[in-house]
């Protein structure tokens, strides 16, 4: 960005693209502020975080919380995110992990748009030269994250996923620019980071192989040779992990299967509005094309913006959770040649639809502020009147209907968390697939569960299936009697299931609030528990984290 300091007609702009940058900046935090809760996943990887912190040298590579598979092997393959995520909680409370998150994020933004403003493969550094350019530059990472919110709603482990993957896509690309020549071999060490934090390194993979096949039909023996060599090194390092082997098998398995149970996993028509998931497919089609134009201009064999966009948008239009790739690659591959492609593509048009392109390119900056700015003031209200703690991790216990405040996402059964811990209750809990990790952030030793989202890591295909049909119709409550369960947790959201284990004398209701009611073994009088319960933030259903001590290790 030297060329913004140095040359006299780009000074005014240079001068306006870090003020907008600043300014998006500081709208950015507004906006992650007002969706900043709890995902279910958290609470099980600060749990392994516990662990490993409250039993140094002693590596729990076996499951101690749920007592359905009690003992068997654990192949965690986001450990490395708990030892983080827990040591950040442990120091400095949710304001920590809300500050990590926002880091996180913004380093994937700004690697994405310093990308888009350095221009294609193979070309150097080019100074902004209009101030429309600096607001478009400033403005369009941010207004395509809001498009995909899927990174904003809490620290998630795949957020390291993300920044892995911007990074490496800004070495790469840097590197075939012929700029940073020597940092690809940096990239291993990633590649040995990124293994140990989360499962979505085989994209990393994935990148260097695309890279290396562009130079090499590229002819450029030299960085095809270097790559090669990068390759196999980060292929090794992936080695290096405290699984061995077996992490990879794991690994594989996971990513081929369905989950079909999980709604992150789903495709973007069903998950987002359906505006959104249009217009998220029309932006997969746009880059495709954009894709292809660049691949004819450039007169390459190799299509290489296409097919990242190809794999990254079509993988995020599959999975809604994967989608933030597709952004990452968009602005740093899609759009950094923006005016030549759109050059191109109005070549291959008739005079009056090339007219029309001609006029998008002229007002699209001017809609992506206005845009961007009417969601920020929205973003900004519906904190004000909906939220406190902004900058602390909420906890909702109620939906929206029970509570009267918007709580969006998964809600957590605080009421019935308090009664087991103020009535001293010890056991094995039978539990909803999206509770379990809280139940035994909070409950553990005293309480285990039977199933939790660590299900591709730990439990078998007989575990699962067991806890699908519980809870689902006819809800055959033997599916629960089959292991040793001493408690019942059921959503008041299935009332059938409420009502069949009401009417067996195998079960009794002990506890009860609006949200779920808990069953036990032994007779006991019902606790009813009318009051609303608000949501919380996360410093306060902690408790004392030294119970995480493991007395007998498998």
């Amino acid at each position: 960005m030297k060329e913004l300091q140095t040359n006299p007609k780009t000074t005014a702009a240079g001068k306006l693209f870090w003020l907008s940058y600043f300014t998006l900046l500081v709208w950015s935090i507004l906006l992650l502020v007002v969706n900043n809760q709890v995902d279910m996943d958290l609470w099980g990887v600060m749990s392994f975080g516990a662990l490993l912190d409250q039993n140094p040298g002693h590596f729990p590579f076996f499951d101690p919380f749920a007592y359905t598979a009690h003992g068997a092997p654990w192949i965690y393959h986001e450990w490395g995110s708990g030892v983080v995520f827990y040591q950040f909680f442990k120091y400095g409370g949710s304001a920590a992990l809300f500050w990590l998150k926002f880091l996180l994020v913004e380093v994937m933004l700004v690697l994405s748009c310093h990308l888009y403003l350095l221009g294609g493969l193979r070309k150097r550094s080019q100074p902004i030269n209009s101030i429309g350019e600096a607001i478009y530059a400033a403005c369009l990472p941010l207004t395509l994250y809001l498009l995909f919110p899927n990174v904003s709603s809490t620290l998630r482990c795949q957020l390291f996923s993300f920044v892995g993957f911007a990074l490496s896509l800004f070495i790469l690309k840097r590197h075939s620019q012929g700029r940073l020549k020597y940092a690809i071999w940096l990239l291993p060490l990633l590649m040995l980071l990124w293994t140990n934090l989360h499962g979505g390194f085989i994209l990393g993979l994935g990148l260097i192989g695309l890279y290396l096949l562009y130079h090499w039909f590229s002819g450029h023996r030299h960085e095809s040779e270097s790559l090669a060599v990068v390759l196999v090194l980060s292929l090794l390092s992936t080695m290096i992990n405290p699984y061995g082997l077996r992490f990879w098998e794991t690994m594989l398995s996971a990513w081929t299967l369905p989950r079909e149970h999980i709604s992150e996993w789903g495709n973007v028509m069903t998950m987002l509005l359906p505006f959104s998931g249009i217009l998220y497919t029309a932006l997969l089609l746009f880059s495709l094309l954009l894709g292809i134009a660049k691949w004819r201009r450039m007169k390459a064999f190799f299509p290489l913006t296409f097919l990242l966009m190809l794999f990254t948008g079509g993988y995020g239009w599959l999975h809604y959770k994967l989608s933030p790739l597709f952004l990452i690659a968009f602005l740093s591959h899609g759009l950094d040649t923006l005016p030549e492609d759109l050059a191109t593509i109005q070549s291959w048009l008739p005079a009056t639809m090339s007219k029309g392109v001609q006029l998008l390119r002229k007002v699209f900056s001017v809609l992506t502020v206005w845009g961007l700015s009417f969601l920020l003031v929205l973003g900004v209200l519906l904190n004000v009147i909906f939220y406190e703690d902004s900058l602390a991790v909420r906890v909702p216990s109620l939906t929206a209907s029970q509570s009267g405040t918007q709580a969006p996402g998964i809600t957590y059964p605080l009421g019935i968390a308090r009664f087991i811990l103020q009535h001293n209750i010890r056991g094995n809990l039978w539990v909803p697939f999206t509770w379990g990790e809280f139940l035994y952030w909070v409950l553990y030793p005293q309480c285990k569960v039977s199933i939790d989202g660590r299900y591709e890591t730990l439990y078998s295909a007989e575990n699962f299936n067991a806890y699908h049909r519980f809870y689902h119709p006819p809800y055959p409550i033997g599916e629960a009697e089959r292991y040793h369960t001493q408690f019942i947790v059921a959503e008041a959201s299935t009332p059938a299931l409420l009502d069949k284990l009401r009417r067996t004398a195998r079960w009794h209701e002990i506890y009860r609030d609006p949200q779920a009611s808990l069953f036990s073994r032994e007779p006991g009088p019902l606790t009813v528990d009318l009051e609303a319960h608000q949501a919380v933030t996360l410093d306060n259903v902690r408790g004392d984290l030294s119970r995480f001590k493991i007395l007998n290790m498998p």
